[in-house]
């Protein structure tokens, strides 16, 4: 969680409090002249009282339907005062309770303390692929060095991962070739039968691959080098070791020919013996297939190891390791790009929601002081009406009571007044236009915190692309980064 998103969360309460606000026409009432006329009865009540001399002339005090008149209206502008005036106390809460100052300054530190992180985020990620960069180079020095040491002027060659899976499973085959083939030539006669002919037929495989493979692997690179003193050596191994694998496999064949004679408890010592005599005097034909078959596959074998890798020993092993860490400097530097772009989006989304935020806070308090002033008009045309409906039905019943007696009671020449309380409509230390004035303010530092982590991404993205002249000039970008 970024601290933008935790600061918001903390004072979410405070700026949402669930206050139930009721618009003024659903707590100020509407008067209804008829209504109230037909509910007191001024004129029947006036007439009979009237015929009845009540109140007395003399009379200084009200009567009981004056008194209710008078209590009817007073209770109703009690209570609709009573409402508004809670109604404005919530408002007011609500009003209050937008401090829009310390929102801000809450918003602000939290939107610094992000970015300080973003930049942190950066200097970290500038230092690993600096540190990658330095691999690469060091890489690159090393294939610089080699080539120069050994006047090499083509770019190394070896197989692909893929290939060299191929190769190594050729080699695997000529194996099993070998070894069965071998077994079925050395079956004919053998006192162990299939079994104990392909045992033997396994480590003849075994050696005469094997050793073809260290050949291929640790001798022929070496005629390729420009050294004289490694090229000629590693030319006079590969001739002896040629000579050694035929005459290792002549020896085979020779013990082909006594196993097939039926000779096979003693074959081994009398192929010695017909080997040292008439090392070419093989009797069978299948003897021959087999010393060529041998000898072949050996060359075979000596040919594909050799293609494993480069000709030239070493040169492979460099430039593979500069082609891995190219690659890794290249992954390096697209996970480094996308955690930052990762965290620039979610503190601008953080700083987009708090302007959000802000805006719809302020909507709210709007709207608050439009409720208020809303029902404080309505309260006021409810005291207007209150005053003129109670004064009209008051001397309705008066009349009333006049046109059936002929004197005219004191008490009608004393005003009856209503007692309506007066709510003020105004806020303390609260001003809508200074209130939108800081909300304006508020706005444009977030429009600047989004305008740094732009300025802060966009460098931090030229600071790595000056790491990518590595190697002067010459590095090739492997894979594509996603900067976007």
């Amino acid at each position: 969680m970024s601290k933008t998103t935790a600061f918001k969360e903390s004072i979410s309460a405070l700026l949402t409090k669930n206050i139930p606000f009721q618009a003024g026409s659903s707590l100020v009432p509407k008067l209804d002249y008829k209504a109230l006329e037909a509910s007191l009865q001024p004129v029947k009540y006036g007439r009979e009282h009237g015929e009845q001399g009540i109140p007395a002339s003399d009379s200084l005090m009200s009567d009981d339907v004056e008194l209710k008149i008078l209590h009817t209206f007073q209770e109703l502008c009690d209570k609709t005062s009573q409402d508004v005036n809670e109604a404005l106390a919530s408002y007011n809460q609500r009003i209050l309770s937008f401090d829009i100052s310390s929102f801000l300054d809450g918003i602000r530190d939290a939107t610094r303390s992000t970015v300080s992180d973003f930049k942190a985020k950066v200097v970290i990620g500038l230092n690993d692929l600096q540190n990658s960069s330095e691999t690469v180079k060091d890489k690159f020095n090393d294939v610089r060095f080699f080539k120069e040491e050994h006047n090499i002027r083509r770019s190394a060659t070896y197989p692909t991962s893929t290939s060299l899976y191929f190769r190594k499973a050729f080699l695997i085959l000529i194996f099993l070739f070998e070894s069965i083939a071998n077994s079925i030539f050395l079956s004919v006669g053998h006192l162990g039968g299939v079994v104990g002919a392909y045992a033997e037929s396994f480590g003849i495989a075994l050696v005469n691959v094997g050793s073809a493979f260290l050949i291929g692997r640790m001798v022929t690179p070496y005629m390729f080098c420009r050294k004289i003193k490694l090229s000629v050596p590693a030319f006079l191994t590969l001739m002896v070791f040629l000579g050694l694998s035929g005459f290792a496999n002549l020896a085979v064949a020779h013990y082909r020919d006594m196993a097939g004679a039926d000779l096979f408890s003693e074959a081994g010592s009398l192929a010695m013996i017909q080997f040292m005599d008439t090392p070419f005097a093989l009797k069978e034909f299948q003897s021959w297939v087999l010393f060529l078959m041998g000898w072949l596959l050996w060359i075979v074998s000596v040919i594909d190891a050799h293609s494993m890798d480069d000709s030239i020993p070493g040169y492979g092993a460099v430039a593979r390791a500069l082609l891995d860490a190219r690659i890794e400097y290249a992954d390096t530097k697209a996970d480094i790009i996308s955690e930052i772009q990762e965290f620039r989006t979610s503190g601008e989304q953080d700083v987009k929601e708090g302007r959000y935020d802000l805006s719809d806070r302020y909507g709210q308090v709007n709207a608050v002081f439009g409720l208020r002033k809303a029902l404080l008009k309505d309260y006021e045309m409810f005291s207007e009406h209150s005053r003129r409906y109670f004064k009209q039905i008051l001397e309705r019943y008066r009349n009333a009571n006049l046109s059936c007696r002929d004197d005219t009671p004191e008490c009608f020449s004393m005003l009856l007044t209503l007692s309506i309380v007066d709510h003020a409509d105004d806020i303390a230390s609260v001003n809508l236009d200074e209130l939108s004035q800081k909300v304006e303010a508020g706005k444009l530092a977030l429009d600047g915190a989004l305008d740094t982590f732009y300025s802060e991404y966009n460098a931090a993205i030229e600071s790595f692309d000056k790491l990518d002249d590595i190697e002067q000039g010459t590095l090739t970008t492997v894979g594509a980064l996603n900067e976007s």
